[in-house]
């Protein structure tokens, strides 16, 4: 990891709202790639692919910048028995999946590889809202 001026307030901003950028991150790197994250940090904000806050603005862009490849990222809000979006999605080997929590509307993302929050309301209160398929283009 790289240190730089200004990193302990780049961090404090991530806040409430970094759990999905890091979600997308974690994705990435279960595909087996390794990155610096404080890079993909600065090429992120410069580039407005995320906001100061960690909202992430371009996912299938945040991914090229971590990983160099092509990503696909589809959402789905619907879930079948075994908590997996229903028929209109078809896994494909080294598909990842990241879950949207809350009550009415998402207020935590969660990957069942990482957890980047220990404890969550949303997700202790709340129920799976929406999914994001994470799949690598080849």
């Amino acid at each position: 990891m790289k240190f730089y001026d200004g990193l302990q307030d780049i961090l404090l901003s991530c806040g409430q709202n970094g759990c999905l950028f890091l979600d997308y991150l974690k994705a990435a790197s279960i595909n087996g790639y390794d990155f610096d994250l404080t890079d993909i940090l600065q090429i992120c904000l410069k580039n407005g692919i995320i906001d100061s806050d960690f909202t992430v603005n371009d996912a299938c862009k945040l991914l090229f910048v971590a990983t160099g490849k092509n990503w696909e990222i589809s959402k789905y809000s619907d879930i079948n028995k075994d908590y997996l979006p229903t028929s209109s999605y078809k896994a494909k080997s080294g598909d990842i999946i990241i879950k949207g929590y809350g009550k009415t509307k998402v207020g935590h993302w969660d990957m069942d590889e990482f957890h980047p929050m220990k404890h969550s309301k949303n997700k202790e209160t709340g129920k799976v809202l929406e999914y994001r398929v994470c799949r690598e283009v080849k």
